[in-house]
């Protein structure tokens, strides 16, 4: 008797419990044993197809034919859906074309002879779909979608995670998607979706990944990976990009504006956009002096200012139109001056001596950063997180009158986040 790769009991080859072809088996053996957990991830596919309304499905991992070799059932006209799944966001490389490669298909579903769905599998950094793009249909008239449908982990796995927090499966077939995330946390954890801070709320780097999700949902840009998660702001002249950061006990939508060699300028020269800050500071924003240095592309030496801020935007608003690179003969010249008018303390100078004075450098241009700061209590945001996501709502809506209050037209994605 043939071995069957999907049989609980089987070992499955000798890969390593990390390797991809062991997730995609264990999604396979969940698929195959709750019908709840295939309805929902057969409508991530096609939010059209009802499962009830299928054909029994026949599952199949690791094959190299979308019709098992030897059939001697019609098949001509079958559809083919491809499916690729990825860790991370894959952007479309192109249209479903039927080659002659040599494959091996990580996972097919053939549901009788109306509908055949194959599924890639990539979990490593920067996925490419080109796998999905490229089918041998064997020689057969198979109707190929015209685009690979392509799915991201976290949001398989959040909907079983749904399944399971929501009560809607039970018994043995709760049990088994269970296991399956018992087993994706043990050994894929980078994929698990961190769907609200509160179920993050153990994890900081669970709640980064959250912060990223929550933070592209505000903007409709993809945000950067790190720390903080960050979306660029295309467009802007006075700041660059949009922090969402996580403090010990707060949430923080920060805004550096300033903060490189042209900003400064845009800034300060601008009225209504110092009056826009003022206004956001009325409203709730904490304004903060962030005065560092630059040389080339990068800043250095940031430097807490004594300076209230209203000052600090009244000074540089006076003294931006002379501002300049500073050489190093005129480096002491230059830091008395800061100095006198308050805009750093005196003991400032010791970070500027390690970037600067005991380097070859011999200029640095000064940076009169500003920094707008919009802060949630951790758990003010975990709840309205945890209400179908309505923190992102918030973030959109203050990230939106920040980017209007500094009278910046910023170009938003087309696709506006619902």
């Amino acid at each position: 008797m043939a071995r069957n790769a999907l049989n609980f009991f089987e070992p499955y080859e000798s890969l390593p419990p990390r390797h991809e072809n062991q997730l995609t088996r264990a999604l396979v053996v969940v698929l195959r044993f709750s019908p709840m957990a295939h309805a929902v991830w057969l409508r991530r596919v096609d939010r059209e197809l009802v499962l009830q309304e299928l054909p029994a499905v026949d599952w199949r991992v690791q094959r190299r034919d979308i019709v098992p070799a030897g059939t001697t059932v019609e098949f001509d006209g079958l559809r083919v859906i491809s499916v690729f799944m990825s860790g991370e966001r894959a952007d479309g490389g192109g249209d479903v074309e039927a080659t002659q490669r040599d494959q091996v298909l990580d996972a097919i579903a053939l549901y009788g002879t109306e509908l055949a769905i194959v599924v890639e599998n990539k979990v490593t950094a920067g996925p490419d779909d080109w796998q999905a793009r490229s089918l041998n249909i064997g020689g057969f008239a198979l109707v190929l979608d015209k685009q690979p449908v392509r799915l991201q982990w976290r949001d398989v796995l959040g909907d079983l995670v749904e399944l399971v927090s929501r009560q809607l499966i039970s018994g043995a077939e709760a049990g088994v998607v269970e296991d399956f995330l018992e087993f994706t946390e043990a050994y894929f954890d980078d994929l698990l979706p961190f769907n609200t801070l509160a179920i993050c709320h153990s994890s900081v780097a669970r709640q980064q990944r959250r912060l990223r999700m929550i933070l592209t949902e505000a903007s409709g840009i993809q945000a950067r990976p790190g720390y903080p998660p960050s979306v660029p702001l295309p467009g802007a002249i006075t700041v660059e990009r949009a922090y969402l950061e996580l403090g010990s006990d707060e949430i923080h939508l920060s805004l550096y504006a300033a903060d490189t060699l042209t900003q400064p300028k845009a800034l300060y020269t601008r009225p209504e956009a110092i009056d826009g800050l003022r206004r956001l500071r009325a409203s709730g924003w904490r304004l903060a002096p962030g005065f560092h240095w630059g040389h080339l592309a990068k800043g250095y030496a940031w430097t807490p200012s004594p300076l209230d801020v209203d000052d600090y935007m009244d000074l540089w608003i006076a003294e931006i139109p002379n501002t300049r690179q500073v050489k190093r003969a005129d480096w002491d010249d230059y830091w008395d001056w800061l100095i006198e008018r308050r805009v750093v303390h005196r003991e400032a100078r010791d970070e500027f001596r390690v970037y600067f004075d005991n380097t070859e450098r011999q200029s640095a241009t000064p940076r009169p950063s500003l920094s707008a700061r919009r802060s949630w209590p951790l758990a003010q945001a975990e709840h309205l997180d945890s209400v179908r996501g309505r923190f992102a709502a918030v973030v959109r809506k203050a990230l939106r009158e920040a980017v209007d209050a500094l009278h910046e037209k910023v170009a938003w994605s087309a696709a506006e986040p619902g």
